[in-house]
């Protein structure tokens, strides 16, 4: 009997839309217009930051663009992320063939790992499932997955044994076009992923 793929997948910016949750509540703070294809760096922070006036970062304390973001994200913020459509759907199917690890980089707040574990034990209590926190993005490639589902370039271009599943967003979108040929696949949305996987799998063991 073949064994089960492991899947690795990433969870904000593939499972959960943290990018439209945190330009919602930045926008609001500091009535900025920020929109969502406006984030086409990976680090939002930056973004942000760069359009902060001097004037507001010194009334609110901000030295660094990670400031800005400590004083977005409080309590709660992870556990009312939204999930992409689609995304609970698709790992739902995934798991009756696979396993499945989801994957993250927690936020510098001590709230945001239990927070996360929340997140996932309201949207996928139905299924078997590991969870693993990671210190940094390229911790990823040491990890035993088989695939790596994730929209993060500082992850896809690092992997080593793992082969790469792309979910395409504006902050990926120029790397995409110079380094597709990093990862096996790009998929426009997660309903997409569970033939990716197969066929993937398929390689795998008659490749």
């Amino acid at each position: 009997m073949t064994s089960r793929l492991r899947l690795g997948i990433d969870m904000d910016g593939v499972l959960s839309n943290f990018v439209q949750h945190f330009l919602d509540k930045a926008n609001d703070q500091y009535s900025l217009k920020v929109k969502y294809a406006d984030i086409i760096d990976p680090k939002l922070e930056e973004i942000f930051w760069n359009q902060i006036p001097n004037a507001v970062k010194l009334e609110k304390g901000l030295a660094t663009s990670i400031d800005f973001m400590k004083s977005v994200i409080g309590p709660g913020f992870f556990l009312d992320l939204k999930a992409y459509p689609n995304s609970v759907l698709a790992v739902k199917q995934l798991a009756k063939k696979f396993d499945i690890v989801f994957i993250t980089k927690p936020f510098e707040l001590t709230f945001s790992t239990k927070e996360k574990s929340d997140w996932l034990k309201k949207n996928f209590s139905n299924i078997d499932y590991n969870l693993v926190f990671v210190d940094h993005f390229s911790s990823k490639r040491f990890l035993d997955v088989d695939i790596m589902i994730d929209d993060e370039p500082r992850v896809l271009e690092h992997l080593v044994t793992q082969l790469g599943v792309c979910v395409k967003q504006p902050w990926n979108a120029s790397w995409l076009e110079e380094n597709e040929h990093l990862v096996h696949s790009a998929i426009e949305d997660m309903i997409e992923v569970f033939d990716k996987c197969v066929e993937i799998e398929k390689e795998i063991n008659f490749g």
